[in-house]
Protein backbone atom coordinates (compact mmCIF):
# COMPACT_ATOMS: atom_id res chain seq x y z
CA UNK A 1 0.00 0.00 0.00
CA UNK A 2 1.31 3.74 -0.58
CA UNK A 3 0.23 6.10 1.42
CA UNK A 4 -0.91 9.21 -0.42
CA UNK A 5 2.11 11.82 -0.96
CA UNK A 6 4.83 9.24 -0.25
CA UNK A 7 7.84 8.90 -2.58
CA UNK A 8 8.26 5.58 -3.47
CA UNK A 9 11.93 3.73 -3.73
CA UNK A 10 12.69 2.20 -6.89
CA UNK A 11 15.13 -0.95 -7.49
CA UNK A 12 16.84 -1.69 -10.46
CA UNK A 13 17.16 -5.02 -11.11
CA UNK A 14 18.87 -6.21 -14.82
CA UNK A 15 17.88 -3.10 -16.25
CA UNK A 16 14.25 -3.30 -14.94
CA UNK A 17 13.27 -0.62 -12.62
CA UNK A 18 11.08 -2.30 -9.89
CA UNK A 19 8.52 -0.40 -7.50
CA UNK A 20 9.90 -1.04 -3.70
CA UNK A 21 8.50 0.43 -0.97
CA UNK A 22 7.31 3.64 -0.09
CA UNK A 23 10.86 5.05 1.40
CA UNK A 24 8.99 7.05 4.09
CA UNK A 25 7.20 3.90 4.73
CA UNK A 26 7.27 4.48 8.56
CA UNK A 27 4.70 7.36 9.31
CA UNK A 28 5.54 9.73 11.86
CA UNK A 29 4.34 8.51 15.62
CA UNK A 30 0.62 8.44 16.32
CA UNK A 31 -0.52 8.55 12.57
CA UNK A 32 -1.76 5.73 10.66
CA UNK A 33 -3.87 5.53 7.16
CA UNK A 34 -7.81 5.81 6.94
CA UNK A 35 -9.55 5.08 3.44
CA UNK A 36 -10.80 8.21 1.11
CA UNK A 37 -13.49 8.72 -0.82
CA UNK A 38 -11.01 9.40 -3.93
CA UNK A 39 -9.57 5.65 -3.97
CA UNK A 40 -6.53 6.38 -2.24
CA UNK A 41 -5.15 6.00 1.91
CA UNK A 42 -4.49 9.32 3.64
CA UNK A 43 -2.30 9.73 6.51
CA UNK A 44 -4.55 10.62 9.58
CA UNK A 45 -3.80 10.31 13.22
CA UNK A 46 -4.78 6.88 15.25
CA UNK A 47 -5.07 4.22 16.25
CA UNK A 48 -1.25 4.36 17.05
CA UNK A 49 -2.08 7.29 18.95
CA UNK A 50 0.14 10.46 19.81
CA UNK A 51 -0.21 11.63 22.75
CA UNK A 52 -1.42 15.43 23.52
CA UNK A 53 -1.69 15.91 27.21
CA UNK A 54 -3.15 19.48 28.20
CA UNK A 55 -2.82 19.61 31.58
CA UNK A 56 -5.52 21.18 33.86
CA UNK A 57 -7.71 23.13 32.03
CA UNK A 58 -8.56 27.11 33.06
CA UNK A 59 -12.08 27.60 34.40
CA UNK A 60 -14.58 28.83 32.37
CA UNK A 61 -12.01 28.26 29.30
CA UNK A 62 -12.48 27.35 25.08
CA UNK A 63 -10.12 24.40 24.43
CA UNK A 64 -9.59 23.78 20.95
CA UNK A 65 -8.94 19.93 20.38
CA UNK A 66 -6.66 20.01 16.68
CA UNK A 67 -7.30 16.35 15.08
CA UNK A 68 -4.31 17.22 12.99
CA UNK A 69 -2.08 16.91 16.55
CA UNK A 70 -2.80 13.91 17.83
CA UNK A 71 -5.05 10.89 18.67
CA UNK A 72 -5.39 10.79 22.38
CA UNK A 73 -5.63 13.85 24.62
CA UNK A 74 -5.58 13.74 28.32
CA UNK A 75 -6.89 16.83 30.20
CA UNK A 76 -8.20 17.63 33.73
CA UNK A 77 -11.47 19.78 34.72
CA UNK A 78 -10.90 22.78 37.07
CA UNK A 79 -12.78 22.42 40.43
CA UNK A 80 -15.18 25.20 38.75
CA UNK A 81 -16.83 26.88 35.32
CA UNK A 82 -17.74 24.90 31.58
CA UNK A 83 -14.73 24.41 29.83
CA UNK A 84 -16.14 24.83 25.95
CA UNK A 85 -14.42 22.36 23.59
CA UNK A 86 -14.10 22.70 20.09
CA UNK A 87 -12.49 20.51 16.91
CA UNK A 88 -10.35 22.15 15.04
CA UNK A 89 -6.93 22.07 12.67
CA UNK A 90 -4.29 24.24 12.40
CA UNK A 91 -4.21 23.43 8.41
CA UNK A 92 -6.53 22.86 5.69
CA UNK A 93 -5.50 18.74 4.81
CA UNK A 94 -9.02 18.77 2.72
CA UNK A 95 -8.21 22.50 1.65
CA UNK A 96 -10.41 24.03 4.31
CA UNK A 97 -9.71 27.09 6.18
CA UNK A 98 -8.00 26.83 9.72
CA UNK A 99 -10.74 26.70 12.14
CA UNK A 100 -12.68 24.39 10.33
CA UNK A 101 -13.25 21.05 11.62
CA UNK A 102 -11.61 18.69 9.01
CA UNK A 103 -10.82 14.76 10.77
CA UNK A 104 -11.62 12.09 7.93
CA UNK A 105 -14.15 9.71 7.67
CA UNK A 106 -13.17 6.86 10.33
CA UNK A 107 -10.57 9.12 12.05
CA UNK A 108 -10.92 8.34 15.78
CA UNK A 109 -9.57 10.26 18.42
CA UNK A 110 -9.76 9.57 22.56
CA UNK A 111 -10.34 11.67 24.99
CA UNK A 112 -8.83 10.68 28.77
CA UNK A 113 -10.88 13.65 30.87
CA UNK A 114 -10.34 13.54 34.28
CA UNK A 115 -13.06 15.59 36.67
CA UNK A 116 -12.05 18.10 38.76
CA UNK A 117 -14.95 18.08 41.39
CA UNK A 118 -17.70 20.69 39.77
CA UNK A 119 -15.70 21.74 36.00
CA UNK A 120 -17.74 20.62 32.89
CA UNK A 121 -17.47 20.69 29.18
CA UNK A 122 -19.65 21.51 26.32
CA UNK A 123 -19.22 19.73 23.27
CA UNK A 124 -18.60 21.86 20.26
CA UNK A 125 -22.17 23.46 19.04
CA UNK A 126 -20.93 23.30 15.16
CA UNK A 127 -20.56 19.19 15.37
CA UNK A 128 -23.15 16.64 15.89
CA UNK A 129 -22.06 14.02 18.32
CA UNK A 130 -24.58 10.60 18.26
CA UNK A 131 -23.36 9.39 21.61
CA UNK A 132 -23.80 5.42 21.67
CA UNK A 133 -23.08 4.95 24.62
CA UNK A 134 -26.68 5.72 26.97
CA UNK A 135 -27.89 8.54 24.25
CA UNK A 136 -26.36 11.38 25.70
CA UNK A 137 -23.13 12.81 26.04
CA UNK A 138 -20.93 11.99 29.84
CA UNK A 139 -21.60 13.49 33.02
CA UNK A 140 -17.73 14.93 33.69
CA UNK A 141 -17.87 16.19 37.43
CA UNK A 142 -16.29 14.96 40.15
CA UNK A 143 -13.45 12.46 40.39
CA UNK A 144 -14.15 10.46 37.41
CA UNK A 145 -11.97 9.33 34.84
CA UNK A 146 -14.33 8.83 31.39
CA UNK A 147 -12.46 8.10 28.46
CA UNK A 148 -14.05 9.26 25.27
CA UNK A 149 -13.81 7.56 21.25
CA UNK A 150 -15.10 9.46 18.67
CA UNK A 151 -14.87 8.82 15.24
CA UNK A 152 -15.57 10.46 12.16
CA UNK A 153 -18.76 9.65 10.33
CA UNK A 154 -18.89 12.30 8.08
CA UNK A 155 -18.13 16.46 7.43
CA UNK A 156 -18.88 17.46 11.15
CA UNK A 157 -20.40 14.43 12.40
CA UNK A 158 -18.99 11.86 15.04
CA UNK A 159 -19.78 8.78 16.63
CA UNK A 160 -19.08 9.12 21.04
CA UNK A 161 -18.47 6.23 23.19
CA UNK A 162 -17.03 6.20 26.38
CA UNK A 163 -16.61 4.46 29.78
CA UNK A 164 -16.33 6.42 33.01
CA UNK A 165 -14.05 4.68 36.16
Amino acid sequence: MIVSGLTPSSVTVQGISILGTPSDSTGVLGWGVVGSNTGEWVPAPGPNFAIGALGTLVAGAARVIDWTTAGYFTMTLPSTGTNALSFTSTGAPGGEAAGVVTPSVGQVIRLRITGGGGGTVSWPSGATITWLSGGSAPTLTGSLVTVIELVCTGYQTFDGTFSQS
